[in-house]
C-alpha cells in the first residue's frame, strides 16, 4: 500500500508528493462490502473527471464550437491573450488561393473588428500573444513587424531596424518569463531572430549547434520548465519533412537537440501550444509526404518523452495541417481553427485534457434499509481498471459521519489528512473510521504521462456490521420465578452480512449496572441447530431476590453487536396467596353467564402481576372442601392483577338454563404457588324464558275493522323485564312477516287492531311474542286461519314542499315533495304529476306511474310566467283501485341568467398609484336581461382575496376609498362581484395592487416616480396636471424650445411632481433623490403619437427650470428601446414631461436662433446651442462681406450660456442687433460665428441672421 504526504505548491500535487511505503494487508473478516459502480459514480461529484463505457477517467474531449462567420482559410495567425481571455485571428490564404486581411475576436463567440490602418492581406505569418499585446511578422507580403492592441482595437506597424528578411511559415513563440519572442525558420537562413518586447527590437543570433533551415516547424514555450521546444518541419533546402526535436534557453542562447527515442512521425505545418493545465507541450496536425495528420502528441519535458493518444474519439474531428492551435487558459482548453484537409475550413474545435481529477462519492450508508443499527468496522478499500498506464493512478481517502449531517475530513490509512491509499489491491482502513455507520469516498486521478490516464472501472470497501440484538424471552422481564437455576431463552437473530454461526454471551447480576457480572458466560452456541431460540442454564444457584440479566450476540470475526434489553426477574421458592374470603354471585351480562365479585386477599410480596385464578363450579352443592373442588367440573381460568383487598370481576359464561350453580375460587401467583380454597361458595339461579298463551283471535271467522287481540303470560325470574310484540301471518303461518305492534309492556294483556291495516284475506294468524331483558322469549299463535274482508278507501295526497301562492321560483332546479295518508296502510301507491301554466285551467302530464314521493323540474326550459301549478294524483293498489289528489297553490317561474363576465380596471398589478390616485375601477356589468347590476367590492391584505374589507351596494363601476385607509408597502389584493335582481353574481378575476409613499406612477400610468432618499417621514408621491396650475410658464418653455433644432417637444401630458403630508399640503422636496420611467404606450406605433417617436432613442425626459422659463434635460438617462421606456435620475421633485431630443455628439451642435430675421433696435434675437461640456463661447457677427460687426462672450460653465453636459443641455447668447459701437445694424443678411472651447478641445459652427427693420 502506498501513502502518499504531500505539501501546498502551485503545481500539480501529484508531481511534488513524497511518497511514503506503508506495507499493511487487509485483515481477514466477516462481513459484507459494498461495489461501487458506475451507476454509482455518476451520483457523486466529479471534477475534471468523465464516466464513458463503464469507466470513470480524467476527462480527454473533442468538442465542435461551429463554424465561424468568416471565409474558411489556412496558413492564418491564431494567438490568445491571457490577460484579457480572448483569441485573435488575422488573414490567411483563402479557398481561392487569396490573402485575406480581416482582424476577428474570439471569447464566447466571433466578433470581426475594424481597426483603422490594418495590415494588408498575408497568410503564412507568425502571430502571438505578447504579454500586453499581440505581435505579428511577416508571411508572404513581406517582413514588416506589427502589435494589435485589443483595448483600442488598433494595429500598429512597428519599424524595427535590423529586423528579420522575408520569411514565410516560421516558428515564433513569446518567453512569457523574460518578456521575448523567440522566431526560426521560414526562410532559407538558420539565425534565431529574438524580439525584445519592451524594446520593440529585433536581434539575431547565430547559434551552433541549431535547429537546420526550414519552414511550416511548430514552437511553443513551456512555462513549467523556461524553455522553448521547436519540433518539425520541412527542410528549406531539400524538401525533406523532419521530425527532429529541440529546446531553446531563452537566457543563455543554446539550442539543445533532445533526440528522444520515441516521437511523431516527419510532417509540417502542424501546431504545438503549452498546455497550463497539465504543464505540458502538445501537437496536433500537421502534412506527411502523403497526407494530414489528426493525432495530438504530449511532449514530456523531464523525461524527454513523446506520447501518442492512441484512444479512439468518435467525436475528433478529421486531421489537418496549416491549421491555428492555441491553448484557451481561462476555459482550460485547447483552440484549433481553420486549416486545410482536402478542404479548406473555418470550424472551431476544442481540445481538452486533465491530467489532474476529483471525485467525491456520495454517501455510503452500510444500515441503508434497517430499522436499526448497530456496531460496525471498516476494513479495507480497492479499485479496479480498465486500464492503468505507467505513471498514472488513483489516491483514495476517506471521511466518515456518525450522522450524514457533520463529516470528518477525509483521511488517509494512518488517520491524517496527508495521507492517501494508492488505488488498487485492498488496503487495510484506518480503524478511527469504525462504528461510523456514513462513509465517503474521494479518488484523486492523476496522469504524470499525458495523454495516458487511468480509468476505473470500480471501488471496493469491506465492512463488517455486527450481529442484530437478542430478544430477551423467559424469565420475562419483571417476573418471579421459583426456580433458583432458572432456564433464559432468547430469540436467534441474524447478521445483517449473514454471518454463521453466531455465538452468544449472557450477563446476570443483581445490580442493573453490570460492573461486575456474578455470571458472564461467552461462547454459548445454538443448540440443537435449527432450533429458533437459544437455551441457556446457569450451573449457579440464584440466590432469593431480584436479578438482572442481558444477551448479546457475535460474528466469526468477533464483532460483538448491541445487548439486548435488561430484563429483571424475581427469585422467589415459596408462599402462595392467601385463601379468598370474601365473594359474591349475580347474573351475568349475558344470558346463562354469572358474574362474580371476589377481593384478592394478597401475596407474600403484596401485589401481583398478571397472576392466576382459577374458578370451579357446581350445580350439586357448594364447594367448601378440596374434595368437593376435586369432585367439581369444569373449571376457568385467567390472568389478573391486583394489589391486597382489591376487587376483582369474573364472568363465567357457558351454564345451562334455568340451573342453580355454586362457585369457588383459588389464585396462583406469578412463581405458580396455588392458594388454598376460598372459605365462602356463592349460588345464582341461571336464565329461563317467559311463558305467553294467545287467548283470542284462535282463528276461524270473519274480522271486519277493529277486533280485539289477547293473551296471559307469566315468568320465572320476579325482577324479569318482559316485552311483548303482535305479528301477522297472510299465508297460513308460514312466515309472520307483518309487525302490527312492538313494545308493548308486560303489564298489557290486549290490543286492538284495525284490520284494514292489511288486505283483505282469508288465511291470516296472529302471534304474540314475549321477550324479557336479557333476550329470552316466547310466543303463541292462532291454532287456524281467520278471514279479513274490508271495503277499500281512497288515500289523500298532501304536498311537503311545493311553492307557496305568488311564489317566484328562479332559474334552475325546482324540486317538490308530498306524502300520502291511506286508512288501508298496507296499499301501495304509484303518482301521476301535471303542470299547468294557466292557474289550473288545464292540465298536462309531466309524468306518470312514480313511485317516489318527490320531482325536480328543471325551470330553464319554462317560460317567465306567474300562473303555474302543480296537481298530484296518487292510485292506490287496493280493489277497486282508489284515487286522491292535491293541487299546489299558484306560482311564478323567472328565468335569470348571471351579468356577464367583466375585468378589472385598475389598480393592477405595477400600476402602484398614488395615495391621493388611488381609486377603484372597472367594467361595466351587462345582465342578459337588461335589470339593474349593484357592485360588492372587497379588498384585502390575505390572497383570494379573503377577508378584509366589503364594500357592498355599488352601482357606479368605480369606488374611490377614504384617504389613508390602506396600509402603505403592503400587498392588496382585491375583485368586484355584480349581482342582478334575481341574486345571480358573477365575480371578476382577481387583481392585486399595492400603494406606496415612495413610489408611485401618474394617473396616466405612464410616468413611474421611485424616491431614492430624502423622502420626508409623512410625505407621499402627489400628481398635479401642470398643464392647467402652470400654463403660463409652461407656454413660455414651450417656445424658448421651439427654437432648438435638436429638440422636439411632444403631446406628453405634463406632471407636477411634488411631495404632500396627508393634509394635502406641500412638503420641501430639493433633498429628495428619485429615478423617473416614461414607458411610450404599448398602442403608440411610429408616428402615432407624435413624429418624434418614431425613434424611441431620442426620448428625453425633461423638466422644468420656472426660474428660466425652459425645459432642461437631466443627465444620466436610459433608453430601454425594446420596452420602450427612457428613464432619468434627478435630485429635487419638479414639473416632468418628455420632449424628442438628439444627443449631441460633438462639443458644440444645434445652433439656432429665432426669431430670424428680426427687427434690430425693438426685438433681440436669441442665438441658441448646444454644449456636451463646460466650455467657453465667444460669437463673432459679421457682414457678408467679412466685416467684424459685434463679439459676444460667455465664460466656461456660465449658467445659461457656458454650461455643458452629455446630454447636450440649450445655451443661448441675446443679440439686441447693434454693433460694438451701440448703433443698430442695417437691414441684410449676416453671418453669425459661434466658437466654443472646452478642456478637450474646440469647435466653430456658422449661423446666417436676417435684419429687417
Amino acid at each position: 500500500m502506498t501513502a502518499r504526504t504531500c505539501h501546498a505548491g502551485n503545481r500539480p500535487q501529484y508531481i511534488i508528493c513524497a511518497l511514503v511505503l506503508l506495507f499493511l494487508s487487509p485483515p481477514l473478516h466477516a462481513g459484507g462490502s459494498r461495489n461501487i459502480t458506475p451507476a454509482d459514480f455518476t451520483l457523486g461529484t466529479p471534477e475534471n473527471l468523465e464516466i464513458n463505457s463503464g469507466n470513470m477517467s480524467l476527462v480527454k474531449k473533442w468538442a465542435y464550437s461551429g463554424q465561424a462567420p468568416m471565409a474558411a482559410r489556412w496558413h492564418l495567425g491564431f494567438a490568445f491573450d491571457e490577460i484579457r481571455n480572448q483569441a485573435l485571428v488575422f488573414g490567411g490564404m483563402n479557398t481561392d488561393g487569396t490573402a485575406l486581411g480581416d482582424t476577428w475576436l474570439w471569447d464566447t463567440g466571433w466578433t470581426q473588428k475594424s481597426p483603422a490602418s490594418p495590415p494588408g492581406p498575408r497568410y503564412g505569418h507568425a502571430l502571438v500573444w505578447a504579454g500586453n499585446k499581440f505581435l505579428m511578422f511577416g508571411g508572404n507580403s513581406g517582413n514588416d513587424t506589427w502589435t494589435y492592441d485589443i483595448l483600442s482595437d488598433t494595429w500598429t506597424n512597428i519599424p524595427a531596424s535590423p529586423a528579420p528578411p522575408w520569411r514565410n511559415l516560421p516558428a515564433m513563440a513569446y518567453d512569457s518569463d523574460l518578456n521575448m519572442v523567440v522566431m526560426l525558420g521560414g526562410a532559407d537562413d538558420s539565425g534565431t531572430w529574438i524580439y525584445d518586447v519592451a524594446a520593440s527590437s529585433w536581434s539575431v543570433a547565430s547559434l551552433s549547434p541549431a535547429p537546420s533551415r526550414r519552414a511550416g516547424a511548430s514552437m511553443a514555450y513551456d512555462k513549467t520548465q523556461k524553455k522553448m521546444v521547436f519540433f518539425g518541419g520541412k527542410d528549406w533546402v531539400s524538401g525533406a519533412l523532419l521530425n527532429d526535436t529541440w529546446t531553446f534557453d531563452t537566457a543563455s542562447r543554446t539550442w539543445t537537440d533532445k533526440i528522444p527515442s520515441l516521437k511523431p512521425e516527419p510532417h509540417w505545418q502542424g501546431a504545438m501550444a503549452y498546455d497550463s493545465l497539465n504543464g505540458s507541450i502538445f501537437q496536433y496536425g500537421g502534412f506527411t509526404a502523403t497526407s494530414y495528420l489528426g493525432d495530438i502528441w504530449f511532449y514530456n519535458f523531464a523525461g524527454n518523452k513523446w506520447s501518442k493518444d492512441y484512444e479512439y474519439d468518435p467525436d475528433a474531428p478529421a486531421g489537418r495541417y496549416g491549421h491555428g492551435l492555441v491553448y484557451d487558459t481561462l476555459n482550460k482548453q485547447a483552440l484549433i481553427f481553420g486549416g486545410n484537409n482536402s478542404d479548406i475550413v473555418k470550424a472551431l474545435w476544442t481540445y481538452t485534457f486533465s491530467s489532474t481529477g476529483t471525485w467525491i462519492s456520495s454517501p455510503i450508508d452500510v444500515w441503508k434499509g434497517y430499522s436499526s443499527t448497530g456496531p460496525v468496522t471498516w476494513d479495507s478499500i480497492s479499485a479496479e481498471f480498465s486500464d492503468k498506464p505507467a505513471d498514472t493512478g488513483v489516491f483514495l481517502q476517506l471521511a466518515s459521519s456518525p450522522d450524514e449531517i457533520s463529516y470528518d475530513s477525509f483521511r488517509g490509512p494512518d488517520g491524517s489528512t496527508g495521507t492517501f491509499y494508492s488505488a488498487g489491491a485492498p488496503l487495510t482502513i484506518w480503524p478511527g473510521h469504525n462504528n461510523k455507520r456514513f462513509m465517503k469516498v474521494k479518488a484523486d486521478f492523476f496522469s504524470n504521462a499525458p495523454p495516458d490516464r487511468p480509468k476505473a472501472s470500480l471501488f471496493n470497501i469491506a465492512y463488517n456490521r455486527a450481529p442484530n440484538a437478542p430478544t430477551s424471552i423467559s424469565p420475562e422481564n419483571g417476573g418471579r420465578t421459583n426456580d433458583s437455576t432458572p432456564l433464559f431463552k432468547w430469540s436467534i437473530v441474524g447478521d445483517p452480512d449473514a454471518d454463521w454461526p453466531l455465538l452468544y454471551n449472557i450477563q446476570t447480576d443483581t445490580e442493573p449496572s453490570f460492573f461486575s457480572p456474578r455470571i458472564s458466560e461467552e461462547n454459548i452456541p445454538v443448540v440443537p441447530t435449527g432450533s429458533s431460540y437459544v437455551y441457556f442454564t446457569t450451573g449457579t444457584t440464584l440466590s432469593e431476590g431480584l436479578w438482572y440479566w442481558r444477551i448479546r450476540a457475535k460474528d466469526p470475526a468477533g464483532l460483538y453487536g448491541y445487548w439486548s434489553n435488561t430484563f429483571s426477574v424475581t427469585v422467589d421458592t415459596h408462599t402462595p396467596p392467601g385463601p379468598v374470603t370474601a365473594m359474591t354471585a349475580a347474573r351475568g351480562p349475558t344470558i346463562n353467564s354469572a358474574a362474580l365479585a371476589w377481593t384478592f386477599p394478597g401475596d407474600d410480596k403484596g401485589s401481583v402481576d398478571d397472576a392466576t385464578y382459577r374458578i370451579r363450579f357446581s350445580s350439586q352443592a357448594a364447594i367448601l372442601t378440596e374434595e368437593a373442588w376435586a369432585a367439581a367440573s369444569p373449571e376457568k381460568s385467567g390472568l389478573f392483577s391486583a394489589a391486597p383487598l382489591e376487587d376483582v370481576q369474573t364472568t363465567v359464561t357457558g351454564l345451562a338454563d334455568a340451573t342453580t350453580y355454586y362457585f369457588a375460587i383459588k389464585t396462583q401467583d406469578e412463581l405458580g404457588n396455588l392458594s388454598p380454597i376460598s372459605t365462602v361458595s356463592p349460588f345464582i339461579m341461571t336464565d329461563s324464558s317467559p311463558t305467553i298463551t294467545l287467548t283470542s283471535p284462535h282463528g276461524g271467522g270473519l274480522i271486519i275493522g277493529t277486533t280485539v287481540i289477547a293473551w296471559t303470560q307469566s315468568y320465572a325470574n320476579p325482577e324479569d323485564y318482559i316485552t311483548n310484540r303482535i305479528l301477522i301471518s297472510s299465508n297460513s303461518g308460514a312466515d309472520y312477516s307483518i309487525q302490527i305492534a312492538s313494545g308493548i309492556t308486560q303489564d298489557a294483556t290486549f290490543y286492538f287492531w284495525n284490520s284494514a291495516s292489511v288486505p283483505n284475506g282469508a288465511a291470516y294468524r296472529v302471534k304474540v311474542q314475549a321477550t324479557n331483558q336479557r333476550g329470552l322469549s316466547s310466543a303463541a299463535s292462532s291454532n287456524s286461519d281467520f278471514a279479513v274482508d274490508n271495503i277499500n278507501e281512497p288515500p289523500a295526497v298532501y304536498f311537503i314542499s311545493v311553492p307557496t301562492e305568488g311564489e317566484e321560483a328562479y332559474s334552475g332546479s325546482l324540486t317538490v315533495s308530498w306524502g300520502v295518508i291511506d286508512p288501508n296502510s298496507m296499499d301501495t301507491h304509484t303518482y301521476d304529476i301535471y303542470f299547468s301554466a294557466n292557474s289550473g285551467a288545464t292540465f298536462a302530464m309531466v309524468a306518470g306511474g312514480l313511485v317516489q314521493t318527490s320531482y325536480t323540474f328543471d325551470t330553464t326550459t319554462l317560460a317567465n310566467l306567474s300562473t303555474y301549478r302543480l296537481k298530484i294524483m296518487a292510485m292506490d293498489s287496493g280493489t277497486p283501485q282508489l284515487t286522491g289528489i292535491v293541487l299546489s297553490p299558484v306560482f311564478t317561474v323567472i328565468n335569470s341568467l348571471p351579468p356577464e363576465t367583466f375585468n378589472l380596471i385598475k389598480p393592477l398589478e405595477e400600476s402602484f398609484p398614488a395615495i391621493f390616485d388611488l381609486k377603484f375601477s372597472w367594467e361595466q356589468a351587462v345582465d342578459p336581461e337588461g335589470v339593474a347590476v349593484t357592485y360588492t367590492l372587497q379588498y384585502s391584505t390575505a390572497a383570494g382575496p379573503t377577508g378584509g374589507i366589503v364594500v357592498t351596494g355599488l352601482t357606479d363601476a368605480n369606488y374611490t376609498p377614504p384617504l389613508n385607509s390602506l396600509l402603505t408597502d403592503v400587498e392588496y389584493f382585491w375583485k368586484v362581484t355584480a349581482q342582478d335582481q334575481y341574486a345571480k353574481k358573477t365575480d371578476s378575476p382577481a387583481g392585486s395592487f399595492m400603494i406606496s409613499r415612495a413610489k408611485a406612477k401618474s394617473p396616466d400610468g405612464l410616468l413611474l416616480v421611485e424616491t431614492l432618499s430624502g423622502m420626508p417621514a409623512q410625505g407621499c408621491l402627489s400628481f398635479q396636471d401642470a398643464r392647467t396650475s402652470l400654463a403660463g410658464l409652461i407656454e413660455q418653455a414651450d417656445r424658448n424650445s421651439k427654437g432648438n433644432r435638436l429638440v422636439k417637444l411632444l403631446s406628453y401630458p405634463i406632471w407636477n411632481v411634488q411631495a404632500r403630508d396627508l393634509s394635502g399640503n406641500t412638503l420641501p422636496d430639493a433633498a429628495i433623490a428619485a429615478r423617473l420611467t416614461f414607458t411610450v404606450p404599448a398602442s403608440v406605433q411610429p408616428g402615432g403619437l407624435d413624429a418624434a417617436l418614431a425613434d424611441i432613442r431620442h426620448l428625453k425626459i425633461s423638466r422644468l427650470d420656472e426660474a428660466q422659463g425652459s425645459w432642461s434635460i437631466p443627465s444620466q438617462q436610459t433608453v430601454v428601446p425594446a420596452g420602450k421606456q427612457v428613464s432619468a435620475s434627478v435630485n429635487g421633485l419638479s414639473v416632468f414631461s418628455v420632449i424628442a431630443a438628439i444627443t449631441p455628439a460633438q462639443i458644440l451642435s444645434g445652433v439656432t436662433n429665432f426669431p430670424n430675421p428680426f427687427a434690430a433696435g425693438s426685438e433681440t434675437t436669441r442665438i441658441r446651442y448646444a454644449l456636451t461640456l463646460d466650455s467657453t463661447v465667444r460669437i463673432r457677427i459679421y457682414t457678408l462681406l467679412g466685416d467684424l460687426v459685434r463679439i459676444l462672450d460667455c465664460g466656461s460653465g456660465t449658467p445659461g450660456c457656458g454650461k455643458g453636459d452629455p446630454s447636450g443641455p440649450a445655451n443661448e447668447i441675446l443679440w439686441d442687433g447693434k454693433n460694438g459701437a451701440g448703433r443698430t445694424v442695417a437691414n441684410g443678411m449676416y453671418l453669425a460665428e459661434i466658437c466654443a472651447e472646452s478642456a478637450v478641445g474646440k469647435q466653430k459652427e456658422i449661423r446666417r441672421i436676417g435684419v429687417i427693420k
